[in-house]
């Protein structure tokens, strides 16, 4: 049985209407998807500062992202969770990208698919325990024990409010993208045929966006509710953005088994993001519980890179663009 002490800030509503009720013992399934379909928008290259033609190419990039577990508080402190129980039921993060006629598939393996872990918070933050299933390291970091949709309630009254980068990556499930999922396996040779690369690489990139950025939003209680089931639940508008660099990955270089290699890594120079997000998130005011949160939006990588070989410099600009879709939701579990 293995267990780690996580110091991180819990994020938790403790007052105001809009406020998760935990004094109830109940199990919650809460369910979580997104999706990510990008396309090639320019490419453009240059050789020593003149441009050079390129053929018509296409390239395409799905990112899916799902992930199911059970949540049961097991023990609540002045209206916030103080012990639960969480129970990872599935988890899928898969990527497909096509290159002209070339495709290729990667999968993030599952850290947690099938282990029950139990959250405790103490005076030094929250002791995570692995009471069924293995895992340990970073599958046991960055856990909290509140819903991730807390963090996108106000923390009183208020009818408007303003969401930081570390809410937001909690609200959709970010903050833990290492803690359920590991790197997928590179294959033997690192992928390459005869010594070439044969398109481009996975997705699991461009997924990881997402985690790096740094995003800000703003949060409105609309004025009249929303029907869910059959509940008149109240609806918070939500207005989410972030652009920036990216942080820059090291450059391809030599490969292994080969006497001599004549070209130079390419060397990434230029890595930024524009993510712009809107939707809204419902919360049943009878089960004091939010229910339903639905994102769509936008998403632009542009990247430049640049290779010298022979005193010649060629460098290139390439800009991917597309759409994103979120939901998480949140049902009471028979369980």
């Amino acid at each position: 049985m293995k267990s780690l002490l996580f110091t991180g800030a819990a994020l938790f509503c403790l007052g105001g209407s809009l406020a998760t009720d935990y004094t109830q013992k109940r199990s919650l399934r809460v369910e979580i998807s997104s999706n990510m379909e990008m396309e090639l928008k320019s490419m453009s290259m240059e050789r020593d500062g003149q441009p050079v033609e390129m053929p018509t190419m296409s390239m395409n990039s799905t990112s899916k992202r799902t992930i199911a577990f059970v949540d049961t508080t097991l023990e609540h402190e002045d209206g916030a969770p103080k012990k639960v129980r969480r129970v990872f039921e599935s988890l899928a993060n898969e990527s497909t990208t096509s290159f002209g006629e070339r495709q290729m598939e990667s999968a993030m393996k599952p850290r947690l698919e099938g282990v029950t872990l139990e959250l405790t918070r103490g005076d030094d933050g929250v002791e995570v325990k692995v009471v069924e299933g293995e895992a340990e390291g970073d599958a046991l970091e960055g856990h909290q024990l509140a819903l991730l949709l807390d963090s996108f309630l106000p923390k009183g009254d208020e009818k408007e409010w303003e969401l930081d980068n570390a809410a937001i990556q909690r609200g959709l499930a970010l903050d833990v993208q290492k803690a359920l999922f590991a790197p997928p396996e590179q294959p033997e040779g690192g992928g390459e045929e005869g010594g070439r690369r044969r398109g481009p690489r996975g997705g699991s990139q461009v997924s990881g966006v997402l985690s790096m950025a740094t995003l800000e939003g703003q949060a409105s209680l609309a004025e009249e509710p929303v029907d869910h089931g059959g509940v008149a639940c109240k609806a918070i508008k939500l207005e989410i953005k972030g652009s920036g660099d990216l942080p820059m990955p090291e450059g391809r270089g030599p490969r292994e088994g080969r006497f001599f290699d004549p070209a130079p890594p390419i060397v990434l120079v230029g890595n930024t993001y524009d993510i712009e997000l809107e939707g809204q998130l419902l919360f049943d005011p009878n089960t004091k519980l939010p229910v339903l949160l639905k994102l769509e939006g936008s998403i632009e990588i542009q990247q430049s890179s640049e290779r010298t070989f022979n005193d010649s410099t060629m460098k290139q600009e390439m800009t991917m663009g597309g759409e994103l879709e979120f939901e998480v939701e949140i049902t009471k579990s028979e369980d």
